[in-house]
C-alpha cells in the first residue's frame, strides 16, 4: 500500500500523461524499479490498478507494460468528483476523452446532520427496549412501536435524497484525446445539405477546404484539422482545453444549421453539447481546482531504519536512512534554541534517548552524532537500536517543519513499522508524537505497523481527548484500517467506548491470549 501510494503520488504530481514510472529518486527507498516487481504475483491479467482519494475526487488509474520495464503504459486515468458531480476519463488505448456531468450534491447542513445522528441514537435504543418485550403486541410495546414508525419517518425527511441514476447527467460527451483528430461524422445528413447549398457534391479535399472557411467564421479556435497550440502548462488541464476545443466546433455546427436541425427532429443529439458549451467556464474552473488540490499535497515516505550503524554517518550513505535523517536536518540549518531544536530536545527525553545532541561533520564526507545524557557525550550509534529509531524519525519531521512552515498546502507523511526495536512502552508514545504533530503543525501520517500498543495509544487518547462522542464538534483523527489475510482489508471504526465496531482478524491481537491459555492448559496436563 505504501509503495503504492509512492507511485500514484508521483505520477500525479510529475507526469500526468500517458507514461507511468516506476525508477524516479522518490522511489529509490520503496525499492521497486520496475513493473514486475510491482505487479502482484498472482495476479491474471497484466494490468495494475490505483485508487487514490483527495478530499472529494477520486482517482482511478490503471497501468500496463512488460515485466522488465521500468516505465509503462497508462490505459485509463479516471477522476470523479463525488460532490461536484464530474467525471473525466482519458481513455489512452483509444484516445478519447469521456466528461460527465451530474448535478451538484449539496452538503447537508451541521444542524441536520446533529438531528440525524440524534434520531439515529434514539431509534437504536427504542429497538433495543422493542426487543425486551416478549409479548409485541402489549400496550407498552405497541407505544415503543409508534415512537419507532414517528422517528423513521422523521429520519427519512431529514435525510437529504439519495436517489441517483445512470441517466442523471446534465452533459455526457466523448471526443477525441488530440485537437488534431477530426470528430466523428455522426452527422452526415448535415453535410448532405451543406453540399448541396454549394454547388451540388464535392470531393473529400473540397469539403476540407469549405469547413476551413466555415471555421474561419471565429478565429478564436483553431481548425479542427489542424493541431492546436498548447495553450495549458499541465496535461490534466489541456486535455480539457483540447475537450472544450472540439465541443466549441460542435456547438458551432449547430449554430449554422440550426434551423434544418429543429426540421429534422436532431436537436435532442446538440443538447449535450450546448449545456456544455454555455458551463464551459464551470469546468475549466473545476479542473483547475484539481490541478491545485493534486499540487497541495506532499508526501515524504519515511523507511524503517537499517539496523546496523557506525560512529560516522556518511552524506553518500544514499541506502542508510539514519545517515540521510542527519544530513536532512544539518542542511536544514536549525540552529540550537530554535523552535524545531527545541522540539527534537522533547521527544528525545520522551523516548529516552539523551538530553541533547551535538553534530560534528568531517572532510565535507560524514557526519559525527553525539547525544548529550547526564553531562556524557555518547555515540548515538552505540546507543539502542530503539533509540536509533527513534531519533530518525524526530530528526526527519523536525526538518520537515522548518521545510515546510512556509509552504501552503497538505504535507502527508508515509512511516512503515517505526515501531522496530522500540520497547513496548515507546511504541506506545509513538502515538502521543503522531498526534502531537498533526495537531500543532498540520502533518497526516500514513502508518503502516504490526504494533498492538500503537492502536491501543490511539484508543486511549480518543477516548481521553473526547473524539470518540461528538465527532462534528471535535472530529476523530485517527482512523485504522486492517489488511485482513483472506477477507482483504476493512476500517476497524471506534465506538464511543474507545472499542472498534469489527475487530481485527485471527492471529493479530488474540495471539498473546491464545498462547497463554495453550501454556496453561499444557501446564495443567503435564501436572496430571
Amino acid at each position: 500500500m505504501v509503495k503504492a501510494w509512492l507511485l500514484v503520488m508521483d505520477y500525479l504530481h510529475n507526469q500526468l500523461s500517458q507514461s507511468f514510472s516506476f525508477e524516479n529518486s522518490v522511489l529509490e527507498d520503496a525499492n521497486i524499479v520496475t513493473y514486475g516487481r510491482a505487479k502482484y504475483h498472482s495476479a491474471k491479467g497484466n494490468f495494475i490498478e490505483f485508487h487514490l482519494k483527495l478530499n472529494n475526487c477520486r482517482f482511478t488509474i490503471s497501468v500496463t507494460g512488460d515485466d522488465e520495464q521500468t516505465k509503462v503504459g497508462v490505459a485509463k486515468l479516471e477522476v470523479i468528483d463525488e460532490k461536484k458531480g464530474y467525471n473525466l476519463t482519458i481513455d489512452y488505448l483509444k484516445e478519447v476523452v469521456r466528461v460527465a456531468k451530474k448535478p451538484e450534491v449539496k452538503e447537508i447542513k451541521f444542524e441536520a446532520k446533529d438531528e440525524i445522528k440524534k434520531i439515529e441514537k434514539e431509534l437504536f435504543q427504542l429497538k433495543e427496549e422493542f426487543e425486551k418485550y416478549n409479548l409485541k403486541v402489549s400496550k407498552e410495546a405497541l407505544k415503543i412501536a409508534d415512537q419507532i414508525n414517528f422517528l423513521e419517518k422523521k429520519q427519512t425527511l431529514t435525510k437529504p435524497n439519495q436517489e441517483k441514476t445512470e441517466e442523471n447527467f446534465d452533459y455526457d460527451l466523448q471526443y477525441p484525446l488530440k485537437a488534431q483528430e477530426d470528430l466523428e461524422d455522426e452527422d452526415d445528413d448535415l453535410h448532405y445539405y451543406d453540399w448541396q447549398e454549394h454547388n451540388g457534391a464535392l470531393h473529400s479535399e473540397d469539403y476540407k477546404e469549405y469547413w476551413k472557411e466555415w471555421e474561419s467564421i471565429d478565429h478564436k479556435y483553431p481548425n479542427s484539422y489542424l493541431e492546436a497550440p498548447r495553450t495549458e502548462d499541465n496535461e490534466l488541464k489541456e486535455i480539457v482545453s483540447i475537450f472544450i476545443y472540439h465541443n466549441n466546433i460542435r456547438y458551432k455546427k449547430y449554430i449554422e444549421y440550426r434551423e434544418k436541425i429543429k426540421s429534422q427532429g436532431m436537436s435532442e443529439k446538440f443538447a449535450d453539447a450546448i449545456e456544455l458549451y454555455n458551463e464551459r467556464d464551470n469546468l475549466i474552473k473545476w479542473v483547475d481546482q484539481v490541478v491545485s488540490q493534486i499540487n497541495s499535497e506532499t508526501f515524504y515516505y519515511l523507511g524503517a531504519n537499517p539496523s546496523k550503524q557506525s560512529a560516522l554517518f556518511s552524506i553518500r550513505a544514499k541506502d542508510n536512512t539514519l545517515a540521510q535523517a542527519i544530513h536532512e536536518f544539518k542542511q536544514s540549518g536549525i540552529k540550537k534554541g530554535e523552535t524545531e531544536w527545541n522540539y527534537i530536545q522533547t521527544w528525545m527525553k520522551e523516548f529516552e534517548v539523551g538530553e541533547d545532541f551535538e553534530i560534528n561533520f568531517f572532510a565535507g564526507e560524514a557526519y559525527e552524532f553525539h547525544v548529550i545524557e547526564n553531562g556524557n557525550k555518547i555515540h548515538l550509534a552505540d546507543k539502542g537500536m530503539g533509540s536509533l529509531q527513534a531519533m530518525m524519525i524526530i530528526l526527519r519531521v523536525a526538518s520537515l517543519i522548518r521545510k515546510t512552515r512556509n509552504s501552503p498546502g497538505n504535507v502527508t507523511l508515509i512511516v512503515e513499522e517505526p515501531e522496530i526495536n522500540l520497547h513496548p512502552e515507546l511504541q506506545s508514545k509513538l502515538t502521543s508524537f503522531f498526534l502531537n504533530v498533526n495537531t500543532y503543525y498540520g502533518f497526516k501520517f500514513i502508518i503502516e505497523t504490526h504494533s498492538e500498543y500503537i492502536i491501543r495509544q490511539s484508543q486511549y487518547l480518543g477516548l481521553k481527548n473526547n473524539y470518540f462522542a461528538d465527532q462534528n464538534l471535535n472530529p476523530n483523527p485517527f482512523k485504522v484500517y486492517y489488511f485482513h489475510k483472506d477477507e482483504g482489508p476493512y476500517e476497524m471504526k471506534y465506538k464511543e467506548d474507545s472499542k472498534f465496531e469489527r475487530g481485527f482478524g485471527k492471529g493479530f491481537f488474540d495471539e498473546a491470549d491464545d498462547l497463554a491459555v495453550k501454556a496453561y492448559k499444557l501446564n495443567l496436563t503435564m501436572r496430571k
